[in-house]
């Protein structure tokens, strides 16, 4: 028999040891002004309680999958916000963290002849999965990775490069040569390109991945329309008709709409630190949080985007 004080050392060993995954999606195309990727990190501990908790919200609406493109409709609508809401459940325990890169490619960095939208979309996984193990760092936890299949994007590389950076830790020392870095980013121990369509964890980042940019890409549709929205519930108990003025939305639209509203109800319930109104789309300032979603800004004057005839590649 272990006693209290033997049973507290392994578990913390346990913790320790722990490994988790990265299931990773991106959103947007050539032809909208943001794009996106978002990361769901996961102890691996709980990984398998996710998913089946994830399937069976799937098998209560009839559906094989659920996807952010796909919304455009009741039943989609609420396993989508069933989705979000138990990722948000996972997220307040400590046991999940996700993250959201958002980029303009109308800024000046992206503003150059012959913009090689691979590349760049490399760059910025570099940069996502950078940040998103930054969000582990304490616990220098290695990870297995697993995006989505439909990537154009070479991970072999992103991979490679990323385990090669090393960072400042309360190791790292003062030298003739300035700082030197002695920890080094914790490894991934595999990767493999999955089936969105066949994996709930990538179809619940990619809600969210999606719902994020969404807010960059039509914030003053959005908050046009939720402020219609805000009037209409509180006039329900009202025996006066106010009238509203009128946001010309699709139907299929306003179920995305209303995701938006409803998690960033559920971000400010919960105190999760994640700005809305106030910025340009959903936007939180410390990675560490539970819920990192941030936009890309430029880290210098020669930051540009690269071009097809660039030798820079991650």
């Amino acid at each position: 028999m272990l006693n209290n004080s033997e049973h507290t050392v392994m578990t913390k060993k346990e913790v320790l040891n722990e490994q988790y995954e990265i299931y990773s999606d991106e959103s947007g195309s050539g032809v909208d002004r943001f794009e996106s990727i978002g990361t769901l990190s996961c102890k691996k501990s709980v990984v398998a309680e996710l998913k089946t908790e994830l399937v069976q919200v799937l098998a209560g609406h009839q559906l094989s999958h659920c996807e952010y493109k796909k919304v455009a409709g009741g039943c989609r609508y609420n396993c989508a916000l069933e989705f979000l809401t138990i990722l948000h459940r996972y997220i307040t325990q400590g046991d999940v963290k996700v993250m959201v890169l958002v980029w303009d490619k109308h800024d000046k960095r992206h503003q150059v002849p012959g913009r090689d939208d691979i590349a760049n979309m490399s760059i910025m996984y570099y940069w996502a999965l950078k940040t998103t193990k930054r969000q582990w760092m304490d616990t220098s936890l290695d990870s297995n990775f697993f995006p989505d299949e439909l990537s154009k994007v070479d991970f072999k590389s992103i991979i490679k490069y990323l385990e090669c950076t090393r960072v400042r830790s309360r190791d790292s020392m003062l030298s003739l040569f300035g700082v030197e870095f002695t920890k080094s980013f914790p490894s991934v121990n595999s990767h493999n390109e999955l089936n969105s369509s066949k994996e709930p964890l990538i179809q619940l980042i990619d809600i969210l991945t999606g719902i994020v940019r969404l807010t960059y890409e039509e914030k003053t549709t959005f908050d046009a329309w939720r402020h219609g929205h805000e009037k209409t519930e509180a006039m329900q108990d009202s025996l006066f008709v106010v009238e509203e003025d009128a946001v010309t939305i699709s139907k299929n639209k306003s179920y995305k709409y209303r995701l938006v509203h409803e998690l960033d109800a559920l971000l400010k319930r919960d105190t999760m630190q994640v700005a809305l109104k106030s910025e340009d789309g959903f936007l939180s300032k410390k990675p560490s949080n539970g819920y990192f979603l941030w936009k890309y800004e430029p880290q210098r004057d020669d930051d540009k985007a690269p071009t097809k005839n660039d030798s820079r590649r991650v």
